[in-house]
C-alpha cells in the first residue's frame, strides 16, 4: 500500500479470493484495489510478483534470472497473442 493509506482502507478495500483469476486474464490485475505490490505463492509451483514500481520488478528479475514476464507467460500458455501498447 502507499504510505498514506489508512489501515481502515486496507481492511475494507476488498475481500481477497482464494481462487482469484485476475492474474491469468489478458489485462492482469492485482487482487487488492489499493495494493501497489502483490507477492503471491501460487499452488507451490509459481511465485507471482506484481508492482507499480519497475525498480522492484527489475531487482526481482536480477535475483531470480529465470523469472518470466506474467503477460508473456499467460500468452504462451493460453495461445493469446502478446500486445504491446
Amino acid at each position: 500500500y502507499k504510505s498514506d493509506t489508512r489501515e481502515r482502507e486496507m481492511i475494507t478495500g476488498a475481500i481477497l479470493e482464494k481462487d482469484y483469476r485476475g492474474f491469468w486474464e489478458e489485462h492482469i490485475a492485482m487482487q487488492h484495489p489499493l495494493a501497489s505490490v502483490e507477492l503471491v505463492s501460487w499452488d507451490g509451483s509459481l511465485t507471482l510478483l506484481m508492482s507499480e514500481k519497475t525498480a522492484i520488478i527489475k531487482k526481482f528479475k536480477e535475483v531470480f534470472p529465470l523469472s518470466e514476464d506474467l503477460k508473456e507467460y499467460n500468452c504462451k500458455n493460453t495461445g493469446r497473442q502478446s500486445r504491446t501498447f
